[in-house]
């Protein structure tokens, strides 16, 4: 049958403070989440920077460079009053919403693989059964946000951070940059961290 994603509606509610706090409960089928014609929506403004980010993307992960293709069909500034970054919401599905403050393309690279992986999430956690039987309302300590946190949100937050460190170190690789070392030098430590807490959730919940 095909996955719907109600849970995952549910689920990021109670991220009050990363998704949108009215979310639409709306049962819907995840493969009408695509549209048959998908075309970026962009600020005219930042479409030079956006296609030198996508152009990073394409050299040194190619994978998700066309995942994103497949995935992402708007980009947008980011609400006013919005204290976020960037953020993506499952009622708002192939939707990207970004401060647009940086003119560094690698940090708009950045944006783009940390909300993809939120996208993949949504999808993999609607699937019956892909989810461990939990209680992910349950507040954690979330060191990347140095905060408690609903449990979803810190899974959600050790994927985003292991798809930054990918990108850093693809780029370490094959588009030598020093700016990479940003992300490893804001996140490494991080990720390790929370990505003990998740596993010791994991550990002790199921």
């Amino acid at each position: 049958s095909i996955p719907t994603y109600d849970l995952t509606l549910k689920l990021s509610k109670n991220e009050h403070r990363y998704y949108h706090s009215s979310i639409d409960f709306q049962r819907r089928d995840i493969l009408n989440l695509f549209p048959s014609e998908k075309k970026i929506i962009i600020n005219k403004s930042s479409q030079q920077i956006y296609l030198e980010a996508k152009k990073i993307l394409n050299k040194c992960w190619p994978q998700i460079s066309e995942l994103y293709d497949e995935i992402i069909y708007g980009f947008h500034p980011i609400e006013i009053g919005r204290t976020e970054e960037s953020y993506s919401s499952p009622s708002a599905f192939g939707i990207i919403f970004f401060r647009m403050d940086s003119s560094d393309p690698l940090k708009w690279a950045e944006i783009m693989v940390h909300e993809l992986s939120h996208h993949l999430l949504f999808i993999l956690t609607s699937i019956n059964g892909f989810l461990p039987d939990t209680d992910w309302s349950k507040m954690v300590f979330s060191r990347i946000r140095n905060e408690m946190r609903p449990l979803i949100g810190l899974y959600h937050g050790v994927i985003a951070q292991l798809f930054m460190l990918n990108l850093a170190y693809r780029v370490k690789e094959k588009a030598p940059s020093e700016n990479y070392k940003r992300i490893i030098e804001t996140f490494k430590n991080r990720f390790q961290e929370d990505k003990q807490s998740i596993s010791f959730y994991f550990e002790t919940l199921l």
